[in-house]
């Protein structure tokens, strides 16, 4: 019984979106640049890991449900390619857009 248990969380690990909310934001912010890559956009900033996930403790609940919504956001992405350059950066720059202005200064000043 105690192997199967194991076993069956093991895999739900597996199947789990890994890493802290700060790690999930940097793969989409990763992932949205490389959306952009047939446009020739500028990239947005990927940021850094250690300092987002040492200040996370700074961020209340709100900040973090708002972290998730960036990361949401810019993972809903679609592709950027040649005759929408002008809607796909309106849709990013809302995603950066909307953080910025929903991630109370607290958390930004730690996380950024």
């Amino acid at each position: 019984m105690r192997k199967t248990v194991f076993v069956v969380l093991a895999v739900l690990g597996l199947l789990c979106a890994c890493g802290s909310v700060c790690d999930q934001a940097i793969a989409a912010e990763r992932s949205a640049n490389q959306k952009g890559v047939n446009c020739s956009t500028q990239n947005i900033t990927v940021h850094d890991s250690n300092k987002c996930n040492t200040g996370l403790s700074k961020c209340n609940s709100d900040d973090l449900n708002e972290i998730g919504n960036y990361t949401n956001c810019l993972n809903s992405l679609p592709n950027c390619s040649t005759g929408n350059e002008i809607q796909w950066n309106g849709q990013r720059q809302g995603c950066i857009n909307q953080a910025f202005f929903k991630i109370s200064f607290t958390c930004q000043s730690n996380i950024l």
